[in-house]
Protein backbone atom coordinates (compact mmCIF):
# COMPACT_ATOMS: atom_id res chain seq x y z
CA UNK A 1 0.00 0.00 0.00
CA UNK A 2 0.30 1.84 -1.99
CA UNK A 3 1.69 0.13 -5.38
CA UNK A 4 3.31 2.71 -8.13
CA UNK A 5 3.88 2.11 -11.86
CA UNK A 6 6.18 4.92 -13.17
CA UNK A 7 4.06 8.27 -13.94
CA UNK A 8 1.21 7.08 -11.37
CA UNK A 9 2.27 9.40 -8.61
CA UNK A 10 1.43 12.24 -11.11
CA UNK A 11 -1.46 11.19 -12.61
CA UNK A 12 -0.03 9.70 -15.89
CA UNK A 13 -2.34 7.13 -17.93
CA UNK A 14 -1.86 3.90 -20.02
CA UNK A 15 0.65 4.66 -23.16
CA UNK A 16 -0.73 2.69 -25.75
CA UNK A 17 1.96 4.20 -28.05
CA UNK A 18 4.58 1.22 -27.71
CA UNK A 19 2.69 -0.45 -30.31
CA UNK A 20 3.68 1.23 -32.62
CA UNK A 21 7.71 0.99 -31.68
CA UNK A 22 9.06 -2.44 -32.75
CA UNK A 23 11.89 -2.08 -29.91
CA UNK A 24 8.63 -2.35 -27.43
CA UNK A 25 5.49 -3.45 -29.43
CA UNK A 26 6.57 -7.16 -28.01
CA UNK A 27 5.99 -6.63 -24.24
CA UNK A 28 2.61 -5.25 -22.98
CA UNK A 29 4.99 -4.02 -19.85
CA UNK A 30 5.45 -0.71 -22.03
CA UNK A 31 1.94 0.45 -21.40
CA UNK A 32 2.47 1.44 -17.96
CA UNK A 33 5.71 3.32 -19.28
CA UNK A 34 4.37 6.38 -20.67
CA UNK A 35 6.35 9.20 -22.06
CA UNK A 36 7.38 11.74 -19.13
CA UNK A 37 7.02 15.36 -19.17
CA UNK A 38 10.13 16.88 -16.75
CA UNK A 39 9.53 20.12 -17.94
CA UNK A 40 5.49 19.82 -16.59
CA UNK A 41 5.15 21.08 -13.26
CA UNK A 42 1.53 20.91 -12.81
CA UNK A 43 1.55 18.46 -9.63
CA UNK A 44 2.24 21.85 -8.10
CA UNK A 45 -0.38 23.65 -8.88
CA UNK A 46 -3.30 23.49 -6.11
CA UNK A 47 -6.10 23.55 -9.00
CA UNK A 48 -5.12 20.98 -10.69
CA UNK A 49 -5.68 16.77 -10.61
CA UNK A 50 -1.86 16.21 -10.56
CA UNK A 51 -1.28 17.87 -7.49
CA UNK A 52 -4.60 16.40 -5.85
CA UNK A 53 -2.93 12.84 -7.68
CA UNK A 54 0.63 13.77 -6.17
CA UNK A 55 -0.59 14.71 -2.87
CA UNK A 56 -2.82 11.78 -2.06
CA UNK A 57 0.36 9.38 -3.26
CA UNK A 58 2.01 11.09 -0.10
CA UNK A 59 -0.27 10.42 2.40
CA UNK A 60 -1.16 7.59 1.44
CA UNK A 61 3.01 6.76 1.88
CA UNK A 62 3.07 8.63 5.00
CA UNK A 63 0.57 5.71 6.28
CA UNK A 64 2.27 3.01 5.08
CA UNK A 65 5.20 4.07 7.03
CA UNK A 66 3.31 4.58 9.98
CA UNK A 67 2.39 0.88 9.87
CA UNK A 68 5.34 -1.39 10.33
CA UNK A 69 3.08 -4.63 10.07
CA UNK A 70 2.05 -3.69 6.71
CA UNK A 71 5.92 -4.41 5.99
CA UNK A 72 6.04 -8.57 3.99
CA UNK A 73 5.62 -10.02 7.10
CA UNK A 74 3.56 -12.75 4.88
CA UNK A 75 0.72 -11.41 7.46
CA UNK A 76 -2.09 -10.93 4.60
CA UNK A 77 -5.36 -13.01 4.88
CA UNK A 78 -7.76 -12.13 2.22
CA UNK A 79 -11.39 -11.72 4.13
CA UNK A 80 -15.09 -12.92 2.92
CA UNK A 81 -17.12 -10.26 2.23
CA UNK A 82 -19.77 -12.13 0.77
CA UNK A 83 -19.94 -8.92 -1.63
CA UNK A 84 -18.46 -9.63 -5.17
CA UNK A 85 -17.94 -5.30 -5.49
CA UNK A 86 -16.17 -5.10 -2.19
CA UNK A 87 -12.58 -6.75 -1.29
CA UNK A 88 -11.23 -7.01 1.80
CA UNK A 89 -7.97 -8.33 3.22
CA UNK A 90 -6.35 -8.18 6.46
CA UNK A 91 -2.87 -7.36 7.72
CA UNK A 92 -2.16 -8.72 11.18
CA UNK A 93 1.10 -8.80 13.55
CA UNK A 94 0.77 -9.02 17.27
CA UNK A 95 -2.06 -6.97 18.83
CA UNK A 96 -1.67 -5.03 15.47
CA UNK A 97 -4.40 -5.11 12.75
CA UNK A 98 -5.15 -3.21 9.71
CA UNK A 99 -8.46 -4.19 7.91
CA UNK A 100 -8.51 -2.79 4.24
CA UNK A 101 -11.28 -2.85 2.38
CA UNK A 102 -12.25 -1.81 -1.28
CA UNK A 103 -15.49 -0.84 -2.91
CA UNK A 104 -14.61 -1.57 -6.33
CA UNK A 105 -17.96 -0.75 -8.01
CA UNK A 106 -19.63 2.78 -8.95
CA UNK A 107 -22.66 2.15 -6.52
CA UNK A 108 -23.22 2.23 -2.98
CA UNK A 109 -22.41 -0.92 -1.11
CA UNK A 110 -22.38 -2.58 1.69
CA UNK A 111 -20.94 -5.58 3.87
CA UNK A 112 -21.84 -7.81 7.59
CA UNK A 113 -19.67 -6.12 10.45
CA UNK A 114 -18.79 -9.80 10.11
CA UNK A 115 -15.82 -9.23 8.38
CA UNK A 116 -14.05 -8.07 11.05
CA UNK A 117 -14.62 -11.11 13.17
CA UNK A 118 -13.06 -13.59 10.55
CA UNK A 119 -10.00 -13.73 12.33
CA UNK A 120 -9.28 -14.01 15.87
CA UNK A 121 -8.95 -10.62 17.89
CA UNK A 122 -12.56 -8.87 17.52
CA UNK A 123 -12.16 -5.15 17.06
CA UNK A 124 -14.64 -3.23 18.80
CA UNK A 125 -13.80 0.48 17.43
CA UNK A 126 -12.16 1.00 14.02
CA UNK A 127 -10.18 3.99 12.75
CA UNK A 128 -10.07 4.80 9.25
CA UNK A 129 -6.20 6.00 8.49
CA UNK A 130 -7.40 7.53 5.54
CA UNK A 131 -9.85 9.85 6.71
CA UNK A 132 -9.28 9.80 10.47
CA UNK A 133 -12.87 8.78 11.26
CA UNK A 134 -14.30 6.11 13.81
CA UNK A 135 -16.28 3.13 13.00
CA UNK A 136 -17.96 1.44 15.72
CA UNK A 137 -18.17 -2.36 14.61
CA UNK A 138 -21.48 -3.74 15.26
CA UNK A 139 -22.98 -7.30 15.36
CA UNK A 140 -22.28 -9.52 12.62
CA UNK A 141 -26.39 -8.52 11.28
CA UNK A 142 -25.07 -4.72 11.07
CA UNK A 143 -24.07 -3.27 8.14
CA UNK A 144 -21.03 -1.56 6.68
CA UNK A 145 -21.93 0.58 4.06
CA UNK A 146 -19.42 1.79 1.75
CA UNK A 147 -19.59 4.86 -0.92
CA UNK A 148 -19.04 4.14 -4.41
CA UNK A 149 -15.42 3.33 -4.93
CA UNK A 150 -14.74 3.69 -1.31
CA UNK A 151 -11.47 2.20 0.68
CA UNK A 152 -10.98 2.40 4.34
CA UNK A 153 -8.07 1.43 6.05
CA UNK A 154 -9.40 0.18 9.45
CA UNK A 155 -7.06 0.33 12.12
CA UNK A 156 -8.28 -1.17 15.62
CA UNK A 157 -8.67 1.67 18.02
Amino acid sequence: LPMLFYGDEQGYVNDYNYQQNSTTSYDSRWVHRPVINWENKAYLQEDTEAYSIFNNTKKLIHIRKSMPYVADKKNLTWLDTSNKKIAAFLRAWDDERLYCLFNFSNTETSISCYVFKQNTITPLICIDAWTGMQYKIGLDNEMLVMKPYQFLLMQMA
